[in-house]
């Protein structure tokens, strides 16, 4: 990995389902740490439809420094936007993370 291309910040937050006071499951996104990245496009915008609703469907890999506490319920917040994890591999020996994530947007 190289290093100066970590020139990004992202914010990696970890989800948690709780029951709200009406009994009724509750997700909530905790801020686990924010790291420097490598970001990269990955696809251009894809067209999703979903419900009568055009939108696009927009990926990014980010690299990152190896962590423990990264797993497909962490999301990833770039520039604003939330990112949902589809593939993650091991680069080297722990010695990075190489993630493939995804939004959703107009």
């Amino acid at each position: 990995m190289n290093i100066g291309m970590m020139d990004r910040r992202i914010t990696l937050q970890s989800r948690t389902v709780a029951q709200d006071v009406t009994g009724e499951a509750d997700e909530i996104f905790t801020t686990i740490t924010t790291v420097w990245a490598q970001v990269m496009p990955t696809r251009e915008a894809e067209p999703f439809t979903d419900s009568d609703q055009h939108q696009a469907k927009v990926t990014q890999t980010f690299k990152i420094w190896y962590r423990l506490d990264v797993d497909y319920t962490t999301r990833i917040v770039y520039q604003s936007d939330n990112y949902n994890i589809e593939s993650m591999k091991e680069l080297g020996r722990r010695e990075g993370l190489e993630i493939k994530a995804y939004k959703y947007g107009d």
